[in-house]
């Protein structure tokens, strides 16, 4: 019959994929007010289009940066944000559009810059902790700043007021907020009951 079909491929090693290289953590971490270089390994490429949903390139002050040269098989652009949120970054080939890699990027406020906090728990009455019986609570302390910015990198320290007696106790005390401003702990109840008044949990921003 005669009838056949080919394919092409392209063959390379890790090193040489077309790549977002650097920062290498996915989320990456940002504050407000400060840059963060994007750099693209994109070895056999012409030019680069950055794009992200939120915050703006420092090159371009837009959300899209177009034809960012590729020298000695890099690219690289500034990002940067006045407000937190969760920045999308997406890196195109400008020649083959198909060709892209994406990075989340957590942008929160300096730690210096904490101000307010709140405090959540998943419950508010619970049981007493009796033998291998151990009851717990999580708790969510968020942390932000003047202007309602959540805040990375910020000391939250929980404690207990009220206490029956019994044992209860928080675990860990003493946490840092991660880049959505959250500091996570959970309350251990005791083996005594609570009088009316009830145990008071506390968080605290802490230098």
């Amino acid at each position: 019959l005669g009838a056949s079909a080919t394919q092409l491929f392209t063959v390379s090693s890790v090193g040489e994929e077309f790549a977002i290289t650097s920062p290498a953590e996915d989320p990456a971490s940002l504050h407000t007010g400060e840059e963060l270089e994007i750099v693209v390994s994109a070895p056999g490429r012409q030019s680069i289009k950055f794009i992200t949903t939120y915050g703006t390139w420092k090159e371009s002050k837009n959300t899209v940066l177009n034809h960012v040269s590729v020298k000695n098989g890099k690219a690289s652009a500034i990002l940067t944000s006045t407000e937190a949120g969760l920045a999308t970054v997406q890196v195109v080939d400008e020649t083959s559009p198909g060709i892209s890699d994406t990075l989340k990027v957590a942008i929160s406020a300096p730690s210096e810059d904490a101000a307010k906090i709140s405090l959540q728990a998943s419950a508010t009455i619970m049981s007493p902790s009796t033998g291998d019986e151990v009851n717990t609570v999580d708790l969510t302390a968020t942390v932000k700043n003047a202007t309602d910015q959540v805040v990375g990198g910020a000391a939250v320290a929980f404690s207990i007021e009220n206490t029956t007696g019994g044992g209860e106790s928080i675990s860990p005390v003493y946490v840092l907020t991660d880049d959505t401003g959250v500091a996570k702990a959970k309350f251990f109840s005791g083996s005594l009951g609570s009088d009316a008044k009830g145990v008071t949990v506390k968080a605290a921003i802490v230098d």
